[in-house]
């Protein structure tokens, strides 16, 4: 399923040159890419490993380990 995602053209003309730099084939691979970097998500989580969750909810485990072992220290 596609979502339409609106953006400034200044946005537009940047996420343009970053596709390039990166050499993604569509914007949905670039913006993955980016997700994947800021959500520290490991590369054994993607391609062929089976994955029943979504990166948001591995990033909200994440948040809740770091802050139990903030509140630990």
């Amino acid at each position: 399923m596609a979502t339409t995602v609106s953006v400034s053209e200044d946005t537009h003309r940047k996420m343009k040159k970053v596709k390039e730099k990166k050499q993604s084939k569509s914007f949905d691979e670039l913006l993955d890419k980016i997700m994947e970097k800021e959500l520290d998500l490991p590369d054994s989580l993607m391609g062929e490993a089976e994955f029943t969750g979504d990166k948001e909810d591995i990033r909200d485990r994440n948040d809740r380990s770091d802050r139990l072992k903030s509140e630990r220290e």
